[in-house]
């Protein structure tokens, strides 16, 4: 038996075709297949291709084509142009998928162009961030509670916020993109509505980098009882449209950097994209299974997380510092307990979160005007 609904929804559609009248959709599909921001990759990539195509006085991509044995002699040493020349790799893999994306009945046949985009890969040397290991991680959280509560006012809020900010990276094995971009309507905490059964915050977010393979919209949890609860005195109060942590990437790595030199770990290469790393690292050695931390991580498949723990357990290993460096971080990580709670004073103590807001959205305004003035 149908439903009425159903029955009714049915008789829509053939009334509408019998009629003759246009579906008004306004979005193409094929178009919205790819991004707008990786066509302009891919798109980039055909062009440069068909410039040294035409340099050469070689028949064009749409010639090419349509005789794939020409065409994937001719990418094939386009490829090895790029390397020798020092080009980025990924100008090469953009290559490949130009074509593919462009022209799918290419797909599955470019085995020889991938080959060598492969060979590339293997050539190239380990490039990974660096992992930040717990002590340093430890260490940072301490030297940057401590400034925040120091300096007070908007400053003090740009050190408090990174400060949480660095657990959360860490605990959550988040990206820093996916950091800058938490609102409070993001974040759920143990003992807010539904989620009050799970003693962990489960953070939502909004535009992952691997939306693609795994969702538009994935989940990371953060366990380090730190976290949540400076994470919770943070959000507390705030508008459902602002940012936790204001300044985007930009003001996670400019702290980041400006506590590494005050720590003496300017050379060690640490960036807060290091931090996804160190998390990771930490509990592999600390014996959770890989399964689980592909879960944690949102990594897609088995074979890139077994990859990545393994050269990012090998660059881990590999760090070295001096111990008078190691002995101010030893001391920064006997401080960190004094900040493991947040202090009973709600943050309108200590920073005025509605005027700083509209300080930066005037400075975000200032700075698009002399763009467009230039």
């Amino acid at each position: 038996m149908y439903r009425p609904c159903v029955v009714f929804r049915h008789l829509l559609v053939v009334i509408v075709l019998l009629a003759g009248l246009p579906f008004v959709t306004g979005v193409d599909l094929q178009q919205h297949r790819i991004t707008q921001e990786y066509r302009y990759q891919l798109t980039t990539a055909i062009r440069a291709l068909a410039i040294w195509l035409s340099v050469r006085s070689l028949p064009s991509v749409t010639q090419l084509v349509k005789d794939e044995e020409n065409l994937i002699r001719h990418v094939t040493d386009y490829i090895q142009y790029l390397y020798d020349s020092g080009a980025s790799l990924s100008s090469a893999r953009h290559t490949v998928l130009a074509l593919q994306t462009f022209h799918r009945k290419l797909k599955g046949r470019l085995v020889v162009l991938w080959d060598s985009v492969r060979s590339w890969e293997l050539l190239r040397p380990c490039s990974m961030r660096v992992p930040v290991p717990f002590l340093v991680v430890e260490a940072i959280f301490a030297h940057s509670m401590a400034t925040g509560f120091r300096l007070q006012g908007q400053k003090g809020r740009g050190w408090l916020c990174f400060g949480v900010a660095v657990l959360c990276m860490f605990s959550g094995l988040l990206r820093p993109g996916e950091v800058a971009g938490l609102g409070p309507g993001h974040i759920s905490l143990p003992g807010s509505g539904l989620h009050g059964v799970v003693d962990k915050a489960v953070v939502c977010l909004a535009a992952p980098k691997t939306k693609r393979s795994l969702g538009r919209q994935q989940v990371a949890t953060i366990s380090d009882p730190r976290a949540i609860s400076w994470l919770a005195w943070l959000v507390e109060g705030m508008e459902v449209g602002s940012a936790v942590f204001q300044g985007g990437t930009m003001a996670l790595r400019r702290h980041m950097a400006a506590c590494t030199e005050a720590l003496g770990l300017s050379g060690s290469g640490f960036t807060p994209g290091g931090l996804r790393a160190g998390g990771t690292t930490f509990l592999f050695v600390g014996g959770a299974e890989v399964a689980r931390i592909r879960v944690l991580g949102r990594w897609k498949v088995m074979e890139t997380l077994d990859h990545y723990i393994q050269e990012a357990s090998a660059a881990l290993a590999l760090i070295r510092l001096p111990a008078d460096i190691l002995a101010t971080l030893q001391r920064l990580k006997a401080a960190a307990p004094r900040f493991g709670v947040p202090p009973e004073f709600p943050w309108e103590c200590y920073f005025h979160r509605e005027r700083q807001s509209k300080q930066w959205i005037t400075r975000l305004l200032r700075l698009r005007q002399r763009r467009q003035r230039s």
